[in-house]
């Protein structure tokens, strides 16, 4: 078995001759044994301190991502080799990731090791189980198409962070393809901040415009590849999040947010559920769970899980931008978890008419869908650049009918959690 060729990089940035070309990884991904499928953390490293920095994960996803790939473009013993030795090492420098995971098992599979594959599996949940079978096999066909594009996506998450200027100093490369990423100054609400931009990425992706924007708009690339880029960046980093000593871990986060067994709650703009399914869990067989989306391939993945589970007390809701089609009345709960700035974001650009007109018709389906005592429970980065603040999203939410009942925002986290009950008027 031939060592996977390695480069020196600097900052812990691969470049990427192309899909097919042959990888170029980090000299800090040190190639494991080819027949293990969990390597322990460097000795001496808890979990936290081996933890790599935003740019160096998004590093190793791209590497063991184009790896595999490389085995799809020219399958055979010696592509299939490298790519699972890359996806070990990766492994090793991001243990928990959930991406990098489906990779490995991946490989094993392709190897024959049905026993390496469970193992490298035996960690995830059953609905993270299912995803895989979503991805690798049922939709085999697309998968390279889908690995090609994720650098692409990576980098454009990377760069939409509130704390991108960390991680794109001058001269910085995309983690993705080695081009040039360039600042560019703009002015909001009287405050001068920076976006960043890749051309190459942003030319692959091939944004679309559409009259909603952001996390709310209507989806037009029907592709494997936006619903596996959230795999390869939500489920952990989000998860990650919630580490504060009030809200430990997922399971304390969903307690904090008043979630029960019997509740009925709506988790909006759900994407491939890496909260629905905890959320069903949580709530038991005597709640319930709509889970609205308005992207149909997203849907399609939550009914696949919902299946192969044998889960029934999930509710796939196709919504629209501005409707979240669930019933009038239904709801003790509904959970906006990292979607408000998402949309903000889309937004950017609208006039302030439009904004507002957005907001009101979203706003109002919630409302309409909570019962007389429901409660929506706004989650989000804080985000200046986009006035994404727990003081901003409180007032705007009292303009559409809503009234702030408890701020458990942790600032040191930069993390807002907001609790709204519907007001006995409307605020004009």
């Amino acid at each position: 078995m031939k060592r996977l060729p390695e480069v020196c990089l600097t900052g812990a940035m691969i470049i990427l001759a192309g899909a097919a070309a042959c990888l170029a990884a980090p000299d800090s991904i040190k190639p494991g044994p080819a027949g293990g499928e969990n390597p322990r953390p460097e000795a001496g490293r808890g979990r936290e301190a081996a933890r790599p920095r935003k740019t160096e994960q998004i590093s190793y996803r791209v590497a063991s991502s184009q790896a595999v790939l490389a085995y799809l473009r020219s399958p055979g013993p010696e592509t299939l080799a490298a790519a699972l030795r890359t996806c070990l090492s990766v492994r090793e420098r991001i243990p928990d990731d959930v991406f990098n995971g489906f990779l490995t098992a991946f490989c094993h599979h392709e190897t024959g090791d049905a026993a390496a594959e469970a193992r490298a599996l035996s960690q995830y949940p059953p609905e993270q189980k299912n995803m895989y079978r979503f991805f690798f096999y049922e939709r085999r066909g697309e998968l390279a198409d889908a690995l090609h594009i994720i650098p692409a996506y990576l980098c454009k998450h990377l760069r939409e962070l509130p704390n991108a200027g960390n991680a794109f100093s001058r001269g910085a490369k995309c983690p993705g393809f080695g081009g040039p990423v360039s600042g560019e100054k703009y002015r909001s609400k009287n405050k001068t901040y920076v976006r960043f931009v890749c051309p190459k990425c942003d030319g692959m992706i091939r944004l679309r415009k559409s009259v909603a924007g952001g996390a709310r708009a209507a989806k037009n690339d029907d592709s494997l590849c936006p619903i596996l880029f959230h795999v390869a960046y939500k489920f952990l980093d989000n998860r990650w999040r919630f580490t504060s000593k009030e809200y430990k871990g997922l399971e304390g986060f969903l307690s904090a947010l008043g979630i029960r067994e019997g509740t009925v709650v709506a988790d909006i703009g759900c994407g491939n559920g890496q909260f629905t399914f905890p959320l069903a869990e949580k709530v038991g067989p005597k709640g319930r769970v709509y889970a609205e989306e308005i992207d149909e391939r997203e849907l399609e993945l939550i009914r696949y899980c919902i299946e192969k589970g044998g889960l029934k007390n999930i509710v796939p809701v196709l919504g629209t931008p501005t409707d979240v089609n669930i019933p009038p009345g239904a709801l003790d709960t509904a959970a906006l978890i990292h979607v408000y700035r998402s949309i903000l974001m889309g937004l950017g650009g609208r006039t302030p008419e439009y904004v507002d007109s957005f907001f009101n018709d979203f706003f109002a389906g919630i409302r309409k869908a909570l019962k007389e005592d429901g409660a929506l429970v706004l989650v989000d980065r804080i985000d200046p650049r986009f006035d994404v603040t727990a003081g901003k999203a409180a007032e705007a939410l009292k303009k559409r009918g809503f009234q702030l009942v408890s701020d458990k925002s942790d600032l040191k986290e930069r993390t807002i959690i907001l609790f709204f009950k519907k007001a006995p008027k409307l605020v004009k």
